[in-house]
């Protein structure tokens, strides 16, 4: 497919075989972050990024455990998604096993075992660009009592318990730091990761009123991350607590029912922080519809009784306004169909090509969900990569002949490691399509600066990115945020 001969009508492409040996671009920041332009949104690989959540099925409820995981099923969540939620140990691992069997489990080595299998599971899901959300231990088992009373894991950084010898020898405080030292070594090196001290930390909170020892952790990782790799970073998340999350030394905000939460009116409170808020589920999205398209939805506005009073209202108006306002959404705990993760995927493609500001009312309308099929991108011939100098240039085909919405080539102009996506800072560049027959591909073209990173941005008039194959998005690997150098 990327050897066909395509017309020039205006004698732009340049011909004969692409060859080039210039000095290589400098690199695109492989570190996931918080957006410059927008601090309730993420920046991976140098592009903005929604974080659009994968969660488990089968009976595995809205977290993944490890041995759900290999690479078959990590190209699958890649795409829709581009996150997924895994305790760094399965919950029935920890459980009936006391101080002593937590601490066999520890003391494996970080190349051996499960923490071999978490190792691959970080660096596959880098391969396709999927960001995993990493949770250890259950915030509720006790391990003294071999009950479900609460943790005795979780105590104020300043309390005597930490000290407490438990098993050969060491305290809970040992045993927290063997575990740094276990997942920082099996994780760190793979920047797509993000650490969560422990599932629903907030309900232990009261253990950890000022918030203490939760800066103790983050700072211990981080501590061990520099030891380990000192050019990598991670971000961490926390639980909602009616305060920023900085104060526990953490960057964003997790939840688990969205929808819930934006019910209850928390969300204001976030959307005054400034950070972003990721949902593990988006409860009762798309639970009793096949998602056709919002006009097509039962019981709109949606409504779930709860006892006498308490009422769900989910609008597709609520769901737009969620993405719109710094919400990151996941599928719904009852899975979602096929329509309503294409629509999941319109929606993120299209929030990640904005002009992006601070102002919430700055941003236009999510699309209304529009099923079609993806187009695809093709290499030209005696491009590399759809570049040749100056020159860049892709075959756009879309099996309904659909136009695109969108048809730029991103380029790292200053070359300081991300493609800003503000439109005035000259990093974005429109490419000009030289024909109209869409459903048998058209050329788009333009010059851009050369021998800087640059990545293709296309989508149909429904916010489609391309298919797998061809040029990026995609290559052979999902969805893909991968550029080319």
């Amino acid at each position: 497919m990327g050897n066909e001969k395509f017309d020039d009508p205006v004698g732009h492409l340049p011909s004969g075989d692409y060859e080039e040996t210039l000095e290589k671009p400098s690199p695109m920041s492989d570190n996931l972050t918080i957006l410059p332009e927008n601090s309730r949104y993420f920046e991976y690989k140098g592009l903005p990024t929604v974080l659009f959540g994968s969660q488990g099925i089968n009976g595995h409820g809205i977290i993944y455990r490890p041995y759900d995981l290999d690479k078959a099923r990590i190209e699958k969540i890649s795409k829709h998604a581009n996150h997924l939620y895994l305790t760094i140990l399965p919950d029935n691992a920890n459980r009936n096993v006391g101080w002593d069997g937590l601490y066999s489990r520890l003391k494996t080595p970080h190349d051996q075992g499960e923490w071999a299998h978490l190792t691959n599971i970080a660096k596959w899901a880098k391969e396709y660009d999927v960001i995993v959300h990493m949770f250890p231990w259950s915030y509720k088992w006790n391990y003294s009592k071999q009950d479900w009373s609460g943790s005795d894991f979780l105590y104020p950084n300043e309390s005597s318990e930490w000290d407490k010898k438990v098993t050969n020898d060491l305290t809970k405080r040992d045993l927290h730091k063997l575990s740094i030292e276990r997942i920082v070594a099996a994780t760190w090196d793979y920047p797509n990761v993000v650490y969560n001290f422990m599932w629903e930390y907030v309900v232990r909170r009261e253990s950890d009123a000022n918030g203490s020892f939760h800066r103790w952790w983050v700072d211990q990782m981080k501590e061990a991350g520099r030891r380990t790799n000192p050019e990598v970073s991670h971000l961490f998340s926390i639980k909602f607590g009616l305060e920023h999350p900085s104060k526990s030394n953490a960057d964003f905000i997790i939840e688990e029912d969205g929808n819930g939460f934006w019910y209850n009116q928390h969300h204001s409170i976030v959307l005054d922080y400034n950070v972003p808020l990721v949902f593990i589920s988006s409860d009762l999205a798309f639970a009793d519809n096949t998602f056709s398209g919002w006009s097509n939805v039962p019981h709109s506005p949606r409504f779930r009784q709860y006892g006498q009073n308490r009422t769900y209202n989910i609008t597709p108006n609520d769901i737009q306004a969620m993405v719109t306002e710094g919400f990151h959404p996941a599928e719904t705990w009852h899975n979602a169909s096929n329509e309503g993760l294409n629509y999941y995927l319109q929606a993120r493609w299209y929030m990640e090509n904005l002009s992006w500001n601070n102002d919430v009312e700055g941003f236009p309308d999510l699309p209304d969900f529009n099923p079609s099929e993806r187009p695809e991108l093709i290499n030209p011939e005696g491009f590399k990569n759809g570049r040749k100098g100056e020159d860049f240039a892709v075959m756009y085909k879309h099996p309904e002949g659909l136009p695109p919405a969108q048809a730029e080539v991103w380029v790292d102009v200053n070359e300081d490691g991300r493609f800003n996506p503000a439109s005035e800072e000259g990093e974005r560049f429109k490419m000009t399509a030289q024909g109209d027959d869409f459903k048998n591909g058209v050329l788009f073209t333009v010059s851009a600066p050369a021998n800087k990173s640059f990545v293709f941005r296309f989508a149909d008039i429904n916010w489609n990115p391309p298919v797998n194959g061809g040029l990026v998005p995609g290559q052979a690997l999902g969805i893909s945020y991968s550029h080319w150098d």
